[in-house]
C-alpha cells in the first residue's frame, strides 16, 4: 500500500468506494493472492481507516465515513473468502 497518513487512506478509500471499486482493489490485492492476504491487507487497512483510530476529537462526518469504509472492507474481504 502506497505510503501515507490515515486521513489520506480515508479519501482514497472514499474515492475507491465512490467509483464502484471492487473488493481486490479497495483490499489493494494483486491477482491470485490468497484468502489470507485478503484478511492481512483488511487488517493493515483498519490500522488506517477504523474509526477507534482517529481519536475522540474527531468530525463526526469523518467518524461516519471511517465507519462506512471499515464496512465496506469487512465486506470485501468476506466477498473474496467465498
Amino acid at each position: 500500500m502506497a505510503g501515507g497518513s490515515g486521513f489520506a487512506v480515508l479519501w482514497r478509500k472514499q474515492r475507491e468506494l465512490r467509483r464502484r471499486a471492487g473488493p481486490a482493489e479497495l483490499l489493494e490485492l494483486g491477482a491470485g493472492e490468497s484468502h489470507a492476504d485478503a484478511r492481512r491487507a483488511l487488517r493493515r487497512l483498519a490500522r488506517y481507516v477504523h474509526p477507534d483510530t482517529l481519536g475522540p476529537s474527531v468530525d463526526p462526518a469523518l467518524r461516519r465515513l471511517s465507519t462506512e469504509l471499515m464496512a465496506a472492507l469487512i465486506d470485501a474481504e468476506r466477498q473474496l473468502r467465498r
